[in-house]
């Protein structure tokens, strides 16, 4: 490896002692960028984000540094065609008991944006779940642009129903009336 090559790398500093430890996958000579650290109290891990790149594709890497290792790099993004822009992360953790046996959940929660096909910049996310420390994967993808899409959709359908003459359309077409009303409740409840 090139000493001069940009890298990630954690830099751990004990009184007057520095060690400094590689982020797996980053001592090629194509620099990283976007990076993002979270350091996790309870389990006392590290977890680093940042956009890198397969060949010439770019890619969003999550991993985790406890005890003096790294974990195994895992992939968050599925298409490695399409620019990727800023990745973020929050950690939560829960648990469930399930028939006396506690499990421990962790899930990393990754944000990022992603220049589409047709040049737009999405935002998309991926909850990355462990389950007493084994990467529960493999972990989905929701695009948050679909979901604003929807709502916006369901609001112009309610908007639409809601200027609706009742009396009149249940005197002229009863059958109607009661088709369009159920859909008004319908889309009112997928709303809430």
């Amino acid at each position: 490896q090139n000493p001069e090559a940009p890298a990630l790398a954690l830099e751990l500093r004990r009184g007057k002692t520095v060690t400094r430890y590689l982020v797996p996958t980053t001592g090629d000579p194509v620099a990283e960028s976007f990076e993002n650290v979270v350091f996790e109290r309870q389990t006392n891990t590290v977890y680093a984000l940042w956009q890198g790149y397969v060949g010439v594709h770019p890619v969003v890497y999550l991993t985790g540094f406890s005890d003096g290792t790294w974990q195994t790099p895992i992939l968050v993004t599925r298409d490695a065609f399409l620019m990727k822009y800023a990745p973020s992360l929050v950690v939560t953790r829960d648990s469930a008991t399930i028939s006396g046996t506690t499990i421990q959940r962790l899930v990393l929660h990754v944000l990022f944006a992603q220049e589409n096909a047709g040049g737009d910049v999405e935002t998309l996310y991926a909850p990355v779940t462990f389950h007493d420390g084994r990467y529960a994967g493999p972990h989905p993808i929701y695009a948050l642009n679909d979901l604003v899409a929807d709502f916006r959709v369901v609001q112009r359908q309610i908007d639409s129903l809601s200027q609706t003459d009742w009396d009149a359309l249940s005197e002229s077409d009863p059958l109607t009336a009661q088709k369009q009303m159920a859909r008004l409740m319908q889309l009112q409840h997928a709303q809430q």
